[in-house]
């Protein structure tokens, strides 16, 4: 009994933080609302997810100090090879008596100066939508980059690949294998609990990549970093529940009703959004106005391959729509025109194609058995 008021208290007050425009909420923001909840990435999944994310960030760190033991004993250096096996590598559970040595520290600041020349993988963050803070249903996967000393080879991934393994523990069953396409991907897959996850390893440098084999795909990676980095500075700043609205149209885009939005990449839609949102009081934006604005920046001139909208994230000024083709820019703008028409007249249920009972899925299965016997009702006609 007092969980359930726990839980109705916690519902009132996450309902009370939302944006709105007048004093209570209407019909269309709770409609929105739950179209977000609905194609949000149920709590189980992501707590799954974050697991995993958790256990292989842990074992590219020691995939790390494994390396740099391998450089120590290439070395023959005593000491090195002492401290990574006290310091770096599984600590022995043997208890040690302790005793006062001035130099010890010392001693421990030098081998450590000689020990970062040596680390060959430096750091790993997190990118992508997950980092992000947008959870779509259905995105089992996540972006890693990594980052090394100097630039990647092929010997170095090559290395990570083997031993990164063997830092896992074994009965989670999770691969490791480089990217096929991708000389400068490590893809981690397996199943937890029952879900599917991929985890994709994409290794770059701070190094200059000039003149370099496979520059552009860890620019890319770079890139990446700088989007997620903007991102989750400023998105509930700009507007607290944009997460939650941006989660909806990248759900939309990957729908084969939301197709014309594929004309743009996610990074390209979520700063349509973002700029959308945050060039107003969002403070009073309430979810229907922001599903609107949205659109009604999607069916504007805005959307062209002339754009002169700069990206944000970019420390050098590059237009955000700069690779959009005239074509689908028109369609993109044809169809989100009709999309804001029919929001406005109380029917976004037929841009979302999600039900009200979250049993869309079941009545499109009816309607295919329907189909498949020769009986379509109108309500069917209808939807379709």
């Amino acid at each position: 009994m007092l969980e359930d008021i726990t839980k109705e208290l916690d519902n009132e007050n996450s309902m009370d933080a939302i944006p709105r425009r007048n004093l209570e909420l209407e019909p269309f923001d709770y409609q929105i609302l739950h179209f977000c909840q609905s194609i949000s990435m149920k709590k189980d999944t992501f707590n799954t997810l974050c697991k995993v994310i958790k256990i292989v960030e842990k074992g590219l760190k020691d995939c790390s100090n494994q390396l740099v033991y391998n450089e120590c004993v290439k070395l023959g250096d005593d000491e090195l090879i002492d401290f990574c096996r006290e310091r770096l590598l599984q600590r022995s559970t043997k208890m040690k008596i302790l005793t006062r040595h001035q130099s010890t520290d010392e001693i421990a600041e030098h081998v450590k100066s000689r020990i970062a020349k040596l680390r060959s993988v430096c750091k790993v963050i997190q990118t992508g939508l997950i980092a992000m803070d947008v959870h779509v249903e259905g995105e089992m996967c996540a972006d890693l980059v990594l980052f090394t000393a100097a630039v990647p080879t092929d010997e170095l991934v090559s290395e990570i690949v083997k031993i990164l393994p063997t830092q896992i523990d074994k009965s989670l069953d999770l691969g490791v294998a480089i990217g096929e396409d991708s000389p400068r991907l490590i893809k981690v897959n397996g199943t937890i609990l029952n879900e599917r996850v991929t985890i994709n390893i994409r290794l770059t440098t701070t190094e200059p990549l000039v003149d370099c084999a496979h520059s552009d795909e860890m620019n890319d990676n770079l890139r990446r970093v700088r989007r997620t980095n903007f991102w989750r500075s400023r998105w509930a700043d700009t507007y607290s529940i944009m997460d939650e609205i941006s989660a909806l149209f990248i759900w939309l885009r990957r729908q084969e009703n939301g197709s014309p939005l594929q004309c743009l990449d996610e990074w390209q839609l979520q700063l349509v959004i973002f700029f959308a949102c945050g060039s107003l009081d969002a403070s009073r934006l309430s979810p229907g106005d922001a599903v609107l604005r949205v659109f009604e920046a999607l069916s504007s001139g805005m959307v062209q391959p002339n754009c002169q909208i700069i990206d944000p994230s970019e420390p050098v000024a590059v237009p955000f729509l700069s690779n959009l083709s005239s074509q689908r820019s028109a369609d993109l703008m044809n169809w989100s025109g009709l999309c804001l028409r029919q929001c406005a007249f109380g029917r976004a249920s037929d841009v979302f194609r999600i039900d009200v009972n979250n049993n869309y899925e079941s009545e499109q299965s009816h309607e295919d058995n329907d189909d498949d016997n020769g009986e379509v009702d109108d309500c069917a006609h209808q939807s379709d």
